[in-house]
């Protein structure tokens, strides 16, 4: 017995010894550069252990206190850099070397698996190619159908709405984005629009919020001590409800499939995200890991922008009224006109709103890569093995990438002026290898369904004037709503 407990006392000391050793390799590389002071102990853990909406706010301030380049320390043993900086950005995504993720995304496995944003790279690269089919330019015509059954539904449920008062857009967007992804990665129809039920929103977004409080504390990061918290035990019943609901596309896609031979004979043509998993013969668990993974992917970034985009047309009058001159010369006055793709890629002004909304509203605020070798350029080194942040939101609010960047201006994405923006400075779908796979399927959902509700309802701003508060429950939103009005429009 006691040499197990020698053993062991010196196990932990040894891994101590070499943690330490660790962080003292890092802190001499990294000394150099700035960032908030931290306790040799404890790194920057208080200053981050705070209320989510006040951590957020003060993680994406770092770089507009400290600089491009921020040197943080959430674990005492090992250094966050937190850039802004489109040189090293660029030679961060622009490359095949540092594709890695952090130590943050193993806080996302408990739901997503080992999945597309959270599986290591010979994984990930499997499994980009498996998926790549579904994304395909052949196949947007697919996507129009979609997109107006589910449109048409929330219309409906917005004339009934908007009779009775203010609507907070983020309420009903989410379950219109919800119904029409299901429908597009799983060919299962759902129905949450007319239930409004929120059990699988309630916990999905429960456990995103204990996702991000593990994200800023290095205690809640460790899965030992975070086993021993309230967080952990609400974070399994979470996962519970949403894994129920991901069995549950599973499952019925099966059922229809066994129905139907059209989705084993057409060569990859409509088949869903869904559909190529399971032809790829993997098992259940991994199969609603994916499920799971392209659901909230495709979920959370369109129903942010969409509902950001509404209210700030509703408080920008003459930016609605370019927006809604431009529908009209490309569909006429019929407010319920069907578009096709060609029509969507044609609606350029429109194009710049919803580019200005991803620079202005950035939909997911941070990336975290690992770096695989040193990287130097204009004589700073970040050092192999460093973990950085690549900080969009700060970019994207940079004064010196973007001009007055608190001010809310499509004309910054027009024709004219779109070249003066610097390479890797606007980042609204990360770049590189590892962009996001389904990034021109949420720019043409984002303007289908922004197209449909101007052509039916004016919107208004909301008295007394309303200020959003952001907050990141993994992507943007707003903490007090976005409320607008809505009147009937007569094209």
């Amino acid at each position: 017995m006691y040499t197990v407990v020698v053993a062991v006392f010196l196990s932990i000391l040894a891994v101590f010894l070499r943690s330490l050793y660790g962080r003292k390799v890092q802190y001499r590389a990294l000394s150099g550069l700035p960032g908030p002071p931290s306790n040799y102990l404890w790194g920057n853990l208080f200053e981050f252990n705070k209320h989510i909406e006040d951590t957020f706010e003060n993680f994406v301030g770092l770089n507009k206190k400290y600089g491009p380049i921020v040197v943080l320390w959430p674990h005492p043993w090992k250094p966050l850099v937190v850039l802004a900086h489109a040189k090293f950005i660029e030679r961060i995504l622009s490359t095949n070397t540092h594709l890695g993720k952090t130590s943050l995304y193993e806080c996302m496995q408990p739901f997503l698996g080992r999945s597309l944003v959270t599986s290591e790279v010979d994984a990930w690269k499997r499994i980009r190619k498996q998926a790549n089919t579904a994304f395909q330019p052949k196949i947007f015509d697919s996507f129009i159908p979609v997109f107006e059954y589910h449109e048409n539904r929330l219309i409906n449920i917005l004339k009934t709405k908007s009779q009775s008062g203010n609507i907070d857009l983020p309420t009903y967007v989410d379950l219109y984005v919800l119904d029409a992804v299901c429908e597009l990665m799983t060919n299962v129809k759902t129905n949450f629009q007319e239930t409004s039920d929120n059990g699988y929103l309630k916990a999905r977004s429960d456990f995103l919020t204990i996702f991000m409080n593990r994200a800023y504390s290095w205690v809640k990061r460790s899965k030992f001590l975070f086993f021993l918290t309230k967080e952990h035990e609400v974070q399994k019943k979470c996962v519970v409800t949403l894994k129920k609901f991901s069995q549950y596309l599973i499952d019925t896609r099966k059922e229809a499939r066994k129905q139907s031979k059209v989705v084993d004979n057409d060569n990859g043509l409509n088949k869903t995200v869904l559909d190529l998993f399971m032809d790829a013969d993997i098992s259940e668990t991994n199969l609603r890991d994916h499920v799971d993974t392209f659901i909230v992917a495709g979920h959370d970034t369109p129903g942010s922008t969409i509902a950001f985009s509404l209210y700030e047309l509703a408080n920008h009058p003459e930016i609605q009224a370019k927006v809604v001159e431009e529908s009209i010369s490309i569909l006429g006055k019929d407010p319920n006109a069907v578009v096709t793709i060609q029509d969507l890629q044609n609606m350029n002004y429109l194009d710049c709103v919803i580019k200005e909304i991803l620079r202005y509203y950035t939909t997911v605020p941070a990336h975290e890569r690992l770096l695989d070798e040193d990287i130097t350029i204009d004589g700073i080194t970040l050092p192999k093995g460093t973990e950085v942040s690549i900080s969009i939101y700060a970019t994207h609010h940079n004064e010196k990438y973007f001009p007055n960047p608190h001010v809310f201006d499509p004309d910054r994405f027009s024709p004219e002026n779109v070249h003066k923006i610097q390479p890797y400075t606007y980042l609204p779908f990360t770049k590189g290898p590892r962009d996001c796979i389904g990034k021109t399927m949420a720019m043409l959902m984002m303007k289908s369904v922004i197209t449909k509700v101007i052509r039916n309802f004016q919107l208004l701003p909301v008295s007394p004037p309303h200020t959003p508060k952001p907050t990141s429950e993994f992507v943007l939103k707003s903490a007090n709503g976005l409320p607008v009005k809505m009147r009937s429009r007569i094209l």
